[in-house]
């Protein structure tokens, strides 16, 4: 117990005095803060992509361990190729041995990737002349092909988690969507078009389903940029269904609350999105110029 300063006493407290003498107690000293707890640190990994355009079929086949027709086929087909996720100083060693087999190899880190695969949601829009007219949460804009760096869409699986005891058939199941995302010269992050949650400007080019018709708008887009649809050849990795926040989410609204036996819906819209963040970073290195 602290000392009194004038008295020597152990100090009892009464108010801010000695209860002995009479004298100033010395203030409390105050409790040291508590640390916030530290932030989560970025991942260190890098991903290791391989180029397979005019490749080299027989570092192909070493590379992905394929038969010399397959690695063939996959050259002429060429494309990206996600070849690893690793630590920094391994995924170099990759890329060093994919040069060695004539291969060509970007290093994306993984922290990098992880932003780019936020996309900015559109909420609808039009075609005006020549331009592509799109409303977003806080702004419009107004994107013409030269904008455009790569343009990548993919279709969006759905389906209902498997349950281990079924007591009756279901006969209802989910429908699919797509996804087209457009990546622009001026900002990493892509914007995300769902066709199917889409509200189409009056007049503004919208005739049809709403799926051909912005398949019409990215094909008169595509003209001054790369379109990759590469994303359907890759198995689907299902992930907890992500919520609605576009024109549907009324519709979502007035869906009956799920019960706590009701099947959890999974979609790879995540795997998507994570696809199209590293391909468009390839894409935007390959276009500012050689690799170093």
């Amino acid at each position: 117990m602290p000392a009194c300063p004038r008295c020597a006493r152990p100090v009892a407290v009464a108010g801010s005095r000695c209860l002995y003498c009479g004298g100033e107690l010395p203030a409390p000293a105050a409790a040291p803060a508590s640390a916030p707890p530290p932030a989560p640190e970025a991942s260190a990994r890098s991903l290791v992509v391989l180029g397979l355009q005019s490749a080299p079929a027989a570092g192909v086949a070493e590379a992905l361990g394929l038969s010399a027709f397959e690695a063939t086929r996959r050259a002429e087909r060429g494309g990206y190729h996600l070849y690893r996720i690793a630590a920094p100083d391994a995924a170099e060693r990759a890329r060093v041995r994919l040069a060695g087999l004539g291969l060509r190899a970007w290093l994306l880190p993984e922290a990098e990737v992880r932003e780019a695969a936020r996309p900015r949601l559109v909420r609808g829009g039009g075609w005006e002349d020549g331009l592509l007219v799109l409303r977003l949460e806080d702004e419009t804009l107004r994107i013409g092909g030269r904008d455009l760096l790569l343009l990548v869409r993919g279709a969006i699986v759905r389906e209902y988690q498997g349950v281990a005891k079924r007591t009756k058939v279901r006969a209802a199941s989910v429908e699919g969507g797509h996804r087209v995302h457009l990546h622009r010269r001026a900002a990493p992050s892509p914007l995300e078009i769902d066709p199917g949650d889409f509200e189409f400007t009056p007049g503004a080019g919208s005739f049809g389903p709403s799926l051909l018709v912005v398949a019409g708008w990215v094909e008169s887009l595509r003209a001054h940029a790369p379109l990759d649809d590469d994303f359907r050849r890759l198995p689907p990795a299902l992930g907890p269904e992500t919520a609605t926040k576009g024109p549907l989410a009324a519709v979502e609204a007035l869906r009956p609350a799920r019960g706590k036996d009701a099947p959890l819906v999974l979609d790879n819209l995540g795997q998507f999105r994570f696809y199209s963040a590293w391909r468009g970073l390839v894409e935007r290195r390959v276009s500012s110029g050689p690799m170093p």
